[in-house]
């Protein structure tokens, strides 16, 4: 696919394109973004910053990628978003020259709506070790908290490794009831449990 050239570049010969772009993209890549582009050529390109907003007006910085400087030829460039959001997301990239002057590309958008899941039952219970199965994937995080009977919270560590199966491992509790809360920024689901 056919790109335009950054769209604050001098269109005369006078004062030739910093960068010239070959394509700017954004496709989900399983929990991910992949934001990609190639340039054709480069005159003292410094480097490029992949900016993300969330409403197409203000934009923050999530990375830059170091440029050629001065290069005659297609050159690829890849960044992976690793903390995208829900709904709708617009990219663009400022590129950057050696004396701070930049450009901006056009924008891309891509939705990433978070799939729907369901929190299923711990097992077992009573229990040293905690399972609890999702259904779904999930593309935002789980906060997990564990409180005994007079409301402390108390630390302990969770095994993500296995998107579809969250592991608690809590044989260092003390025997007794607790309270485990798990919560997204759509839904909180709340269980008791015994320790052994």
């Amino acid at each position: 696919s056919s790109f335009s050239p950054f769209t604050l570049a001098s269109k005369t010969t006078l004062n030739p394109l910093p960068v010239e772009l070959l394509f700017f993209e954004v496709e989900s890549k399983d929990q991910d973004v992949l934001v990609s582009w190639a340039t054709v050529t480069e005159i003292n390109n410094d480097f490029f910053t992949v900016e993300r907003s969330t409403n197409g007006k203000d934009f923050e910085a999530i990375g830059e990628v170091k440029g050629a400087g001065n290069y005659s030829g297609k050159l690829d460039y890849m960044l992976l978003d690793k903390k995208t959001l829900s709904g709708i997301s617009y990219y663009r990239l400022k590129q950057t020259d050696y004396d701070g002057s930049f450009e901006y590309s056009d924008i891309r958008t891509i939705s990433r709506e978070t799939a729907s899941f369901e929190i299923g039952a711990l097992y077992p219970n009573p229990t040293n070790n905690i399972n609890i199965p999702i259904a779904g994937n999930l593309y935002e995080s789980i906060d997990v908290k564990v409180y005994d009977m007079v409301g402390s919270e108390v630390n302990l560590a969770l095994d993500y490794s296995n998107i579809h199966l969250l592991k608690l491992n809590v044989s260092s509790l003390l025997p007794g009831n607790y309270v485990l809360r798990l919560s997204t920024s759509t839904k909180t689901k709340t269980m008791r449990f015994i320790k052994n």
